[in-house]
């Protein structure tokens, strides 16, 4: 069975003038451990499934210490840390006895775990899998110029104190995740003047703007 692909737009990211696209997956569902273990290939579902819960606990150990794990033919995994409220690690100029004092008041937390695939299931992977296009995805086009967008979502941040997902989709007249992934884009570069804020939301805010 071929594994169907859609090309998403991806254009508003790079403002160069050129129409970009990635492939992804046009998955309809996730399989989740109780369908792998019922197939045919398994016997003793319980045992295995036994098996799956014991090696994640273990797995949850060593990470939470700060520990990768690897497992053979499937990849290596490593916890990822994140502050528990800024998302960046932001502090005014200072010496560093002055930096130190103000990190005592930024907890830390396991954010996610990343995952390095295993090389050689990687090659299988490619030689089992036969892609099959299946349709585009294109972007909404926002009138505005990606500095524009840039300019203006600076005046909103000033006049409101942040902004969400939602609200810079509406301002620009872009999907959700076109909205998402632009504001991500601005959250990692701190020229443009922008942070995360306090919500668990994806939220924006200019570096002297109130929380």
């Amino acid at each position: 069975m071929p594994l169907n692909y859609i090309l998403q737009e991806n254009t508003s990211m790079y403002g160069d003038g050129k129409r970009h696209f990635y492939p992804r997956t046009d998955s309809i569902r996730t399989i989740d451990t109780e369908t792998i273990l019922n197939s045919r290939e398994f016997g003793h579902v319980g045992e295995l499934g036994f098996a799956v819960s014991a090696l994640v606990q273990r797995m949850s150990k060593y990470l939470s210490m700060g520990h990768s794990v690897k497992i053979d033919g499937l990849g290596i995994f490593s916890p990822v840390l994140a502050f528990d409220e800024k998302g960046i690690g932001t502090v005014e100029q200072g010496s560093n006895e002055q930096v130190e004092k103000a990190f005592n008041y930024k907890p830390v937390s396991m954010d996610t775990v990343s995952f390095r695939i295993d090389p050689a299931w990687r090659q299988n992977l490619r030689e089992l899998t036969r892609c099959e296009k299946v349709g585009f995805n294109y972007e909404t086009r926002s009138e505005r110029t990606f500095e524009e967008r840039v300019a203006l979502t600076r005046d909103y941040v000033r006049e409101q104190g942040f902004i969400t997902v939602a609200g810079y989709a509406r301002l620009h007249d872009l999907k959700w995740s076109t909205a998402q992934k632009e504001m991500d884009m601005l959250k990692r570069n701190p020229e443009y003047g922008f942070r995360v804020g306090p919500s668990r939301h994806m939220v924006l805010g200019t570096m002297n703007s109130e929380e």
